[in-house]
């Protein structure tokens, strides 16, 4: 019995270990988004839209597999509530991060401010989107496996 015990304690030292290695070049990318009306044409008539920190789409959130995202979201519209939804990413632990309104999270309310905080940890590309009402605020989120292209945008 002896023997078995230690081998157990010595495989979950090295997965602990493997871990840990992975892990230190992992990051967390913080965002600072401002949600408001503007002036744009998307379809080459000029429409209010909703945009973020005054861009439509949205900004693009690249980032490498193991980080952590961290987007400080700030409501300025006058009269709408807003969410983000992370399509395709999955929410292990953050669930209220997930962005369905009324059913994992409240809406923001305009003035009002929360700060999503999830890691991605697979690569892919994914999107998010606004899932209230009308909102039409939408973006894409690049996650790699390599150091490559985590530049933020």
């Amino acid at each position: 019995m002896g023997t078995i015990c230690g081998y157990v304690r010595s495989v979950i030292i090295w997965l602990i270990f493997i871990e840990l290695c992975l892990g230190a070049n992992a990051k967390t990318r913080h965002f600072k988004w401002e949600v408001e009306y503007m002036f744009w044409s998307p379809d080459c008539v000029e429409n209010v839209v909703m945009g973020i920190n005054g861009q439509f789409p949205g900004p693009t959130i690249r980032a490498k597999a193991g980080d952590t995202i961290v987007v400080e979201l700030t409501n300025k519209l006058p009269t709408e509530g807003v969410v983000i939804h992370w399509h395709g990413i999955r929410q292990l632990g953050t669930p209220w991060a997930d962005g369905t309104a009324s059913i994992s999270q409240c809406s923001i309310n305009p003035g009002e401010t929360f700060h999503y905080r999830f890691k991605v940890d697979r690569a892919g590309t994914y999107f998010y989107h606004g899932h209230l009402g009308h909102a039409e605020i939408s973006r894409v989120v690049w996650v790699s496996n390599s150091g490559r292209g985590t530049r933020n945008q």
